[in-house]
């Protein structure tokens, strides 16, 4: 049966009444649906003639000639042959009847389903004992009817099976008898007779038998036959949380992902698997949607320069959380080889919901989600300490303009162009005024999530179908993001071997973002407190001394009309996208266990952008196009800007394979499968840049440019266009051998070819052998407590390609003043690397699988040892070639860990159960050849790829001290001794830098999540949470250190001011900062922490309460997100990894969710 998850809406003052009469028209409806079918199935008669038939074949008959449909268990009817019917005028009932004389058989017609069952057994009945009759309803955890569940009398063979409503009617003859309630999927339940007349049954899903499986995308693999590493979760993880994307599930729950995301709305995350595998290139996972590569990104061109496209919007945003049934990791190369040169960044593997046979089953889900704005504790200074702290500002740099407002008046103070009295006055007001810009510029922000789908079917056709409507709101001004999207599966078997299956998804998505120069982030953190946002009359007060804002306009003149919050508004970025996506797949069985399959799948897409700056702004100051023609310009030169873009991109796929699966006498499996697959993706984007722009009627225009010269224009930044074409063809084969499902041994073979790559390297092999042995099947362990032990290993090779290189000369013509003789020329060439290869992965894995006690004690182990060869780096060419270097595959990178997996139920009895799951994820990245061989030239200035330290390390400087005497910056040099950074001020003199220091690796080298889930009766908790560990990131106040006008940290107040002072914090010095040139460690920071990701509270109505207001199923959940977060970070939120974006904070999600 399935569960379905939707949402839909329904207007607040209309809801009740609406509902209400919903239920009444639904009850009328059924009622006389019901009394219809039964008149049907009398009225209607007809004739048939059928010799030696089955008895499938003979419901077929009856299908064809009226409006009945079957539901049965395949196995209790396909035994059934030589049936033989002969009736003339004749009712359904008369022919079932005749039909299942002298069988097992009987049936049930409810509304137009003829219900096919076995028949009770009927004990021989004892004149001491007087039956007693118990009856009841059976369900799943949503509250849903779950037909064909087996109810028997423990020790006997005395049982029914439920109807399509779940009813179930039952005599027992004794007293403490044990009913055993039994489902496919879910766990068994016994419930011990003492005497009640009613026992109504809620069966929930066992985890155990859902996870029998692993779906790969190209094949659905047993799990005890699967050689690679994989974990899937289930839709029961993702339902009812509010989840608003794929990411947000994967997130903290599979074992080896490392998830990167922000809070904005509509942003994708960065997910990588088992560690970096490029340095330049993409690093995501291979996303895998019902069969096929998910298609939808759009390209994006920024300047109309670049051929090559890059992605803006990834296609797996398409794909609703509502509508997932599975998800799937694929992790190494035993798992994930079969998809070759694109699955060397791992492969997720998504399966959507299918209809299944039986009424027409709706089911509604609506969010209400209120998202609380961030309040940190930065230790910032306040108004006080700042006016103090500009004191000191202007002693030391009197000649310098712009240390802030306070400054300035000290700067009048002595100019004696203010009076003292007028001047203490207004530093008191200065003193007095503290603004929380958090406050000011992000607010709660209140998001709506609505769907509905629809399923059901017969036993030829099944259908899916489902609308999801998001409206999310962003905590910055300017921002929201809104997403309409339809999904629609169809599966029809038109015979026995054949099926056919058409899926259909479309999307819109429309999204909103502010257009500023200004980080909203930034500007809450670094503004100072005694700026306004607003005057007393409530118009925007001016910002004089955040850095931005003080570029000069025209001479002595300054830019003085910034306010953050009007800028914010005012200037937008708006995107329209929208895709389509249409997936079709035939299956033919030539012979029992040879099947041919044909599957394609197309997209199109497109994406328009448009970005508008308002005239006057400070936005429009910064981006003005004026300065390519004009070293300064006035105020009344600032008329907007309008810039558009569209992209168009389509996509396909076509697929053949063959499966061969047979199992012989000896306990013989095998399966033999391959296939051919092309992909093609073409783009087409172009731009238009208008310099001035009517805000108020939405036009863009030209300025006027009378009294310049044509060729002083850039005429490029005007507008450009940019095609792009990617094909990719592969042949691939898998093998597959088991015996006694003890001993499987597993291979596959891939070769890819692709046009990006240069003639010479154009196809590339790629391999994977593996095996597994199941412990646990050997007649040695038969009986004991291990229900599972496996070890398993592979070895094998994935593929990427890096597009930051081509085989081609790209030329870039940027710039209409670059030019030769009246010829304007490419002021850039990209030069072509004609050897260009694919990146190639090695992969090795070795894990261990055990259960104990019937596994309520799970463990996984894996360790993998990975190697990326050919990898796209910086070569060193002679001189005398023309360049002193080019993109070349010569480097290559080390991926080593370890995975830890464990799942246990803690408690499993009396409506109480109590699961803990928890992953551990250790992580060793190194560099084992790359362009810098050593620590010789590397720059002290962040990050750098060099031979032995990780992809992602960080290079700089060791700090000493701060030298008491003159408050100079010292580091450790290559001696160990102090060396004196003001040194490196003046280059006349030629000082040698002391080397580059590795000061730690940006990537964590430990992660992973925990979780446990308790459910009683219809009240469930879950809480879950994730941690990262051993990486540095950067200090948010890395830059405090510079003289500027803007805020800065508390700390700062002890910095070096005189001869004498001891402190960590050197002199605020104006004309050099150490910490400014180079990178010092004092800038990096622990990024460690633990986040409580979700607590989720919910309750399942009684299947009696909503049964009497027409419903099948009801659920209220309560949800908070990224509730509580404990590290050591000074900065905001350490999730991003020290990046100032926009910061995840907690979240409060209402769901309901309905079924009928």
């Amino acid at each position: 049966m399935e569960k379905n998850e939707t949402r839909s809406f329904f207007r607040k003052n209309l809801y009740k009444p609406l509902l209400a009469m919903k239920f009444t028209f639904m009850l009328m409806v059924l009622s006389v649906v019901q009394l219809s079918a039964s008149v049907y199935s009398q009225n209607t008669r007809f004739n048939m003639e059928l010799t030696n038939q089955t008895l499938i074949e003979v419901f077929e008959e009856i299908r064809n000639n009226s409006e009945f449909s079957f539901v049965y268990d395949l196995d209790d009817v396909e035994g059934i042959m030589d049936v033989n019917v002969s009736e003339k005028d004749a009712t359904v009932e008369e022919i079932l009847n005749s039909c299942f004389e002298n069988t097992n058989l009987t049936y049930e017609v409810i509304d137009k389903v003829v219900v096919v069952k076995q028949k009770p057994y009927v004990a021989p009945k004892s004149k001491q004992q007087e039956k007693k009759e118990i009856k009841g309803r059976v369900t799943d955890d949503q509250g849903l009817p779950l037909p064909g569940v087996s109810v028997v009398i423990k020790g006997t063979s005395v049982g029914v099976a439920t109807d399509i409503d779940g009813k179930y009617v039952i005599e027992v003859e004794n007293d403490n008898s044990v009913l055993v309630f039994s489902f496919v999927g879910m766990l068994p339940q016994e419930i011990t007779y003492k005497g009640q007349t009613v026992q109504n049954v809620k069966l929930t899903a066992d985890s155990e038998q859902m996870a029998e499986v692993v779906v790969t995308g190209y094949q659905t693999i047993n799990r005890e036959r699967m050689t690679g590493s994989a974990k899937a979760i289930t839709n029961q993880a993702i339902k009812n949380v509010g989840f608003t994307s794929v990411e947000d599930a994967l997130e903290g729950s599979i074992s080896g992902l490392n998830v990167v995301s922000s809070g904005r709305p509509g942003e994708d995350a960065d997910i990588q698997i088992r560690g970096v595998n490029s340095f330049t290139g993409n690093t995501n996972p291979l996303w895998i949607v019902d069969g096929m590569p998910m298609m939808g990104s759009v390209p994006e061109v920024s300047d109309g320069n670049a051929l090559r496209a890059q992605a803006l919007t990834s296609g797996i945003g398409n794909v609703a959380p509502e509508d997932i049934e599975s998800i799937t990791v694929l992790k190494d190369a035993a798992a994930s080889a079969i998809y070759g040169a694109q699955a060397a960044n791992g492969v997720i593997v998504i399966t959507t919901k299918s209809g299944h046979s039986g009424k027409t089953f709706f089911n509604v889900t609506s969010n209400m989600t209120i998202t609380e704005r961030p309040n940190p504790e930065l230790f910032m200074m306040n108004s006080a300490e700042k006016v103090e702290f500009e004191k000191g500002y202007y002693e030391d740099w009197s000649e310098r303009p712009f240390l802030g407002r306070a400054a300035d008046i000290y700067r009048a103070i002595e100019n004696e162009t203010m009076t003292l009295d007028d001047a203490n006055t207004a530093l008191d007001q200065l003193r007095n005024t503290n603004t929380n810009w958090f406050k000011e510029i992000f607010k709660t922000a209140i998001s709506q999530q609505h769907s509905l789908s629809m399923s059901g079917g017969n036993e030829k056709t099944q259908y899916y179908v489902s609308g999801n409507y998001l409206s999310e709101k962003g905590i910055e001004p300017n921002n929201k993001f809104d997403k309409l999207g339809l999904n629609m599966k169809i599966t029809h078997n038109p015979s026995e071997k054949t099926r056919i299956t058409f899926g259909l998804t479309s999307n819109l998505r429309n999204t909103t973002k502010t257009a500023s120069v200004i980080n909203p982030l930034t500007y809450a953190i670094y503004a100072n407190p005694y700026e306004k946002p607003y005057n007393e009359d409530g118009t925007y007060a001016y910002d004089l001394t955040y850095p931005s804002s003080i570029n000069t306009v025209n001479g002595d003149d300054y830019f003085r009309q910034f306010n953050v919050l009007e800028d914010l508004k005012k200037n937008t970025d708006d995107s329209r996208y929208i895709s389509s996506n249409m997936n079709l797949k035939f299956e033919y069985e030539f012979l029992p266990g040879l099947t041919y399959t044909l599957q394609g799948a197309y997209n199109i897409n497109s994406n328009h952008n448009s970005k508008k700056i308002t005239p006057g702004t400070y936005s429009d100051y910064n981006t003005n196009w004026h300065p390519e023609i004009r070293s300064s310009f006035s105020y009344d030169m600032l008329q907007g800007s309008l810039r558009e873009s569209t992209s168009r991109g389509s996509e396909y796929t076509l697929r053949n394979t063959l499966q061969f699966m047979k199992e012989f006498e000896g306990g013989h499996y095998v399966t033999l499968f391959g296939g051919q697959e092309i992909r093609q993706t073409q783009s087409n984007t172009f731009f238009n840049f208008s310099p001035t722009y009517d805000a108020v009627h939405g036009i863009g225009g030209y300025p006027d440019l009378d009294g310049f010269e044509a060729d002083r224009l850039n005429l490029y930044a005007l507008g450009g266009t940019s095609e792009y074409e990617d094909k990719l063809s592969s042949f691939f084969t898998n093998m597959l051998y088991s015996y006694k499902d003890r001993y499987i041994l597993s291979g596959s073979l891939r070769y890819d070819g692709s046009t990006f790559v240069g003639n010479a390297n154009q196809f590339t092999p790629l391999w994977n052998v593996s095996g597994r042995w199941n412990i646990h099947n050997e007649d040695f362990l038969e009986g004991s407590i291990i229900s599972l032990l496996a070890l398993k290993g592979g070895y094998g090779y994935t593929g990427s390609i890096d597009r930051n290189a081509s085989p081609y000369t790209l030329l870039h013509f940027t710039n209409a003043n670059y030019k030769y003789d009246g010829q304007v020329l490419p002021n850039r060439i990209d030069y072509p690397s004609k050897n260009l290869k694919w990146q190639t992965k090695k992969d090795r894995n070795v894990g261990v699988e055990v259960g104990l006690w019937k596994n309520k004690l799970q463990i996984g182990v894996n360790y993998f040892d990975n190697i990326t060869e050919d990898v796209l780096n910086q070569k060193k060419l002679a001189v005398s070639s023309g360049r002193s270097g080019i993109k070349a595959n010569v480097a290559s990178i080390s991926n080593k860990g370890w995975e830890f997996d464990i799942t246990t139920t803690v408690y499993d009895r009396n409506d109480f159960t109590w699961i803990w799951q928890a992953n551990l994820n250790l992580l060793d990245d190194k560099i084992l050849q790359s362009f810098y061989p050593n620590l010789d030239d590397v720059a002290a200035k962040g990050q750098e790829y060099v031979t032995g330290y990780p992809v992602k390390g960080w290079y700089g400087y060791k700090f000493h001290s701060i030298n008491p005497s003159d408050g100079h910056v010292y580091v450790i040099g290559d001696d160990g001794k102090p060396f004196d950074m003001k040194l490196t001020q003046n280059v006349t003199r030629n000082i040698q830098l002391p080397k580059a220091s590795y000061l730690g690796d940006h990537t964590p080298s430990y992660y992973g999540g925990i979780s446990t889930t308790l459910k009683y009766k219809q009240l469930s908790l879950r809480i879950s949470g994730d941690y990262k560990g051993g990486h540095k990131i950067m200090s948010f106040g890395a830059n405090d250190k510079l003289t500027t006008s803007r805020n800065k940290q508390a700390h700062i107040l002890d910095s070096w001011s005189q001869p004498g002072d001891v402190t960590n914090y050197p002199r605020v010095d104006y004309n050099f900062s150490a910490f400014d040139r180079y990178m010092i460690n004092t800038e990096l920071e622990n990024g460690d922490y633990f986040r409580i990701n979700m607590i989720s509270l919910g309750y399942m109505f009684k299947s009696e309460f909503v049964n009497r207001i027409g419903l099948k199923s009801a659920r209220l959940n309560f949800n908070v997100r990224n509730v509580a977060i404990f590290s050591k970070y000074k900065g905001i939120d350490p999730t991003l990894l020290g990046v100032l974006d926009y910061p995840n904070t907690r979240k409060y999600v209402m769901s309901l969710n309905i079924g009928f």
